[in-house]
């Protein structure tokens, strides 16, 4: 996926985020990376190692999702 596809697929996302509260932590985050401070600095040891084991386990074909069916489960999520 390249730049574009990607800031397309988070701005899908976030233009069908309702929640005040998640909107404000993505851009509290966004803000945090857009001046280039470093986010990880303040999660805790846990955290960190849990989204390293993610991230590595992403790559494998076997525990991907289709965008289709991400975007399915969105829009299932949203209806509730």
């Amino acid at each position: 996926m390249n730049v574009v596809e990607l800031k397309g697929h988070l701005l899908t996302l976030i233009a069908q985020l309702e929640d005040e509260r998640s909107l404000s932590e993505i851009l509290r985050f966004s803000i945090g990376i857009a001046e280039k401070e470093d986010a990880l600095e303040d999660m805790p040891a846990e955290a960190i190692a849990d989204l390293e084991k993610a991230i590595q386990e992403s790559y494998q074909d076997e525990n991907g999702t289709s965008h289709e069916e991400v975007i399915k489960m969105a829009e299932a999520w949203l209806k509730k």
